[in-house]
């Protein structure tokens, strides 16, 4: 009488009894894995998650679990994600925004949700403590990227690869079947490291999971001849697809965009070129639109790549019932204006004014527009003469983890070499060089490569500052490769 009844099982007693046994070890610091098991049991975590094949729901709490539409992923489509390797899996900052933030949850059919508990409660150090009881070596690793793994790890997402989007939601799109985890967020919240392991054999991580596995006892067999049939290159190549942000990112092949306007144009397998009207550039303006979802406009008028941007394409409604006066813009706000005027003209000297038409002006200089052919890509390639000069330029994606980047090939060829002959690349209030690189207004970097080197020179001008090249001739031929990236 007059003492605490705790009413303790004979499970916890024995516990306890065994914790004192090694009474000096309680004042020692938990393990970052005794830390995890700790929290997890204080606020009963174990209610709904398994770790380490503890806890999980009850059968009595079975029929609490369900999905909020109809969706065939059997358990686990309603059950609460096991946690094992949870801090391998997701990023440290993913984890803050999860258990903190009410952010990055991607299970959008699950109808009961996890409660919020504040960093207060469950502690900023739990992060760190998951990170270091799950963390292994190279865990963290970004694999290295190429336009190569690129075009492979959205060939592997689409309809004529691995067919992930069968069950995946991609940049909010749908999926073709299965409306699952939108594999926008792979990037956001999960390790390089666990990633590679979880797809070179989903059931050891999750059993039961419908996911399939493609590289069976590690083997690529579905694609051998894709990056040497290197498994895990394979993999990388997919985690790097995912790396570029929604808004650039071609999307896989299979997909088809929601959310259209008027009578919107998707470049899917093959680039898109679509004569029309656009704004700012004229009324004989030919864009070119790339699966890499990066876009330009040629103007015929004034012959001259008038604009470059990423996203979404066009629309083609303005000219859909004949010649109207719909001067449609891009359907992208990513846009970069080239400067006004003719890419090329004959200068008297460096410091001759740049030729400056009127909008409606036809073959500016002398240049005549040949239209254009595709090479065996389905890329347009522009072609025009001006004084004895032809001019051929392709536009090409250079896909990035970034997003897309675009280079111009232009190749110039005359019957005997040519002076006075000025490239206008860019334009614009200030322009500097540094490592290599023209950066336009703090915001544009230009890499430029020129077969014989020419002298690229920056000057002041009427319109503002510009960057100009000489070009120089070699045989009557010459060759410029400008990079721009924004």
């Amino acid at each position: 009488r007059g003492l605490p009844h705790y009413r303790l099982s004979e499970d916890q007693r024995a516990a306890l009894r065994a914790a004192l046994e090694n009474a000096d070890a309680l004042n020692q610091p938990y393990e970052p894995a005794e830390a995890v098991a700790r929290k997890l049991a204080s606020l009963n975590c174990y209610a709904c998650h398994q770790r380490d094949g503890v806890g999980g729901p009850d059968e009595k709490l079975d029929a609490y679990f369900k999905t909020s539409f109809e969706i065939d992923l059997g358990p686990e489509g309603r059950i609460p994600p096991a946690l094992d390797q949870a801090g391998a899996k997701l990023k440290p900052d993913a984890l803050h925004r999860i258990l903190f933030e009410n952010d990055l949850h991607v299970r959008h059919y699950m109808a009961t949700r996890m409660p919020q508990y504040g960093s207060d409660t469950i502690g900023e150090d739990f992060v760190e403590h998951l990170a270091a009881a799950d963390g292994f070596e190279g865990m963290a690793v970004e694999p290295e990227t190429s336009e190569e793994a690129l075009a492979v790890g959205r060939r592997f997402v689409g309809a004529t690869g691995a067919g992930c989007i069968n069950c995946h939601q991609i940049a909010g799109q749908e999926s073709l079947g299965i409306q699952g985890i939108d594999l926008s967020a792979v990037y956001e919240r999960t390790q390089p490291g666990w990633f590679r392991k979880f797809l070179l054999d989903p059931a050891a991580y999750r059993p039961g999971t419908r996911m399939t596995g493609f590289w069976p006892g590690g083997k690529a067999l579905l694609f051998p001849d894709l990056l040497d049939g290197d498994s895990e290159a394979q993999i990388d190549a997919i985690y790097s697809y995912l790396t570029v942000p929604d808004d650039t990112r071609a999307l896989p092949i299979g997909i088809r965009p929601k959310g259209s306007v008027g009578m919107e144009i998707f470049p899917v397998e093959i680039p898109v070129v679509h004569r029309t009207f656009m704004n700012e550039v004229g009324p004989r303006s030919i864009l070119a639109g790339y699966p890499e979802r990066i876009s330009v406009a040629f103007d015929a008028n004034q012959v001259r790549m008038a604009k470059i941007w990423r996203g979404r394409f066009f629309d083609q409604s303005g000219v859909a019932s004949g010649r109207t006066d719909r001067f449609l813009d891009p359907l992208s706000d990513d846009v970069l204006d080239l400067p006004s005027g003719p890419n090329f003209a004959f200068l008297d000297s460096p410091e001759a004014s740049w030729p400056a038409p009127e909008r409606t002006d036809r073959d500016v200089g002398g240049a005549a527009f040949e239209g254009y052919v595709l090479d065996e890509a389905k890329r347009p390639v522009f072609r025009y003469r001006l004084g004895g000069v032809r001019v051929e330029e392709k536009p090409v994606p250079v896909v990035e983890p970034t997003g897309p980047a675009l280079r111009r090939e232009v190749r110039l060829t005359a019957a005997s070499d040519v002076t006075g002959f000025f490239f206008l690349i860019a334009e614009g209030e200030s322009i500097t060089e540094a490592d290599g690189e023209y950066v336009v207004d703090d915001e544009v970097r230009i890499r430029l490569n020129a077969e014989p080197s020419g002298r690229p020179f920056i000057r002041n001008s009427e319109s503002g500052v510009q960057l100009l090249l000489e070009v120089e001739f070699d045989g009557g031929r010459a060759t410029i490769d400008v990079e721009t990236r924004w």
